[in-house]
């Protein structure tokens, strides 16, 4: 237990120094004045400060006093990164990647705080193209600790306003969006308009000649066209957004005639894929099932139930490292502007 106090005291000192603009050169309270504040004992807060000396974060100078040198030699300890999702009790997706996304962190010794969205309905549709868009006043908590500086950095989940991507940029506070497409500015996405390329590549490759796409609600703008552009625009679009979108889809696909209906379809949502391929299978002969190439998430450890099926596979601990690599880095250099960044998809 006392390896365990004295990381959390080295994490507390860490976190007094930066919210206390603590300079390089500047001498910090004293022992005692620092075990009253941060809460620890005595001892504890020694050995925190003697392994902060081994760090190179602090020069402690007999009968003299404990000096800073840089708080960043230490990582990233004390840092607070904040986190915004929503419906995360409705999403697997959801779930692994927060759940990620807080384990990384916590490795890295940052303490982390989750803004769930709490109103009522799915956002502000502002366009036909901009999907659910959502501000920073939809995450209760979050506007306070942006105005009083209380966050080192952010990942948002969702789409935020422009207005509240200029608040945070006023503030100097890296944000970070990771997501399906790469409308921000700063974000790690999956780069959904070329995995959908290489999906109709691969259908035609392997001679399927009646593609269908089936994609979430919130990418029928930009991933419909594009399906239509690369294969036929004969061929079909089925957007899906609740369980009961994918059992109507999965009894139009199944009524229509042989010759018309799709030989492969392209899954965007491995959740509904399953769905799906589980009433074709018990409704169609072996012989006339579509094939699939599935965008998965392999934590979900999902079985489709198709004879032909490729996988694309978004490993979501390999996407919270990379997210938190990008952030921490940012955050560490005082450089906001972090760019896109692409997550590369993995074939099985």
């Amino acid at each position: 237990m006392a390896g365990i106090k004295t990381e959390m005291a080295k994490q507390a000192i860490v976190r007094y120094i930066r919210e206390n603009g603590v300079k390089p050169g500047e001498k910090l309270p004293s022992q005692d004045a620092l075990r009253k504040v941060l809460g620890f004992g005595g001892a504890t807060i020694g050995a925190a400060i003697n392994e902060l000396k081994d760090d190179g974060v602090l020069d402690v100078r007999d009968k003299i006093g404990v000096y800073l040198i840089d708080p960043n030699m230490d990582g990233h300890a004390g840092r607070v990164i904040g986190i915004t999702a929503r419906y995360v009790e409705a999403s697997p997706y959801y779930c692994c990647l927060l759940g990620a996304l807080q384990m990384r962190l916590i490795s890295e010794g940052c303490s982390v705080h989750i803004f769930c969205f709490t109103k009522k309905g799915v956002g502000k549709d502002l366009s036909a193209k901009a999907g659910f868009i959502y501000d920073i006043d939809d995450y209760p908590g979050l506007r306070r600790m942006i105005e009083n500086n209380s966050l080192d950095g952010l990942i948002h989940l969702d789409d935020f306003t422009e207005k509240s991507l200029r608040l945070l940029a006023r503030k100097k506070i890296p944000a970070l969006f990771i997501g399906a497409l790469d409308k921000s500015p700063n974000s790690l996405t999956y780069h959904y308009t070329e995995i959908l390329r290489d999906m109709c590549k691969r259908s035609a490759g392997a001679g399927f000649q009646r593609p269908a796409l089936i994609c979430q609600d919130s990418t029928k703008d930009i991933l419909g066209p594009l399906f239509h552009e690369q294969t036929s625009p004969d061929n079909p679009i089925y957007n899906i957004t609740t369980i009961r979108d994918a059992e109507q889809v999965a009894e139009q696909i199944i009524s229509l005639p042989d010759t018309v209906r799709p030989d492969v379809i392209l899954h965007f949502d491995d959740v509904m894929a399953q769905l799906i391929a589980t009433r074709l299978v018990l409704r169609l002969p072996k012989d006339r099932l579509p094939a699939g190439i599935i965008l998965r998430n392999i934590q979900l450890k999902m079985n489709y139930p198709i004879p032909q099926a490729v996988y694309l596979n978004i490993d979501l601990t390999e996407v919270a490292a990379e997210a938190s690599e990008i952030l921490l880095q940012s955050i560490k250099t005082q450089n906001p502007s972090i760019g896109r960044h692409y997550y590369k998809i993995k074939e099985s």
